[in-house]
């Protein structure tokens, strides 16, 4: 799909869908000690549920995660993630992989500092929806050390 902007007008003979757009964004903040219990999936629409707690991740390490669909992992899925520093230095996207066959990924940030990982999913929305198609964006934001 290409959304309406990404790239100037359609080209002719393009057929053009009605689609909504779902979005969330999670950030995760420990007082004392972290626990799991935050990290539990909903297991509704787009998530990613850190393998990794955010509190952990720590520059140079590898820090693991699980793209869900419904509460059940998504494969073959791009994920990007960005650098906050990214915006002063040109080097805004810091690296992009995909879901492995059981929805598993890792990145692995280079420097310290704020991240925010950006997953989308497209596809057929829920039977009753208001329009026949449905975009999901998940952005999960963390601090590596």
């Amino acid at each position: 799909w290409q959304m309406r902007g990404e790239g100037g007008d359609p080209k002719p003979g393009t057929q053009e869908v009605e689609v909504q757009s779902m979005t969330l964004a999670d950030a995760y903040v420990t007082r004392g000690q972290t626990t799991q219990a935050a990290l539990k999936p909903v297991g509704t629409g787009l998530e990613i549920q850190p393998v990794t707690h955010p509190n952990a991740i720590v520059s140079g390490s590898d820090a693991s995660f699980v793209l869900l669909f419904d509460g059940k992992p998504l494969p073959a899925t791009q994920v990007t993630l960005f650098r906050s520093a990214g915006v002063h230095d040109g080097r805004k996207v810091a690296t992009e992989t995909k879901s492995d066959a059981q929805g598993r990924f890792s990145l692995k940030p280079d420097d310290a500092g704020t991240y925010l990982i950006l997953v989308r999913h497209r596809g057929a929305a829920p039977a009753g929806s208001e329009t026949p198609y449905r975009s999901y964006t998940y952005t999960l934001a963390f601090d590596a050390a």
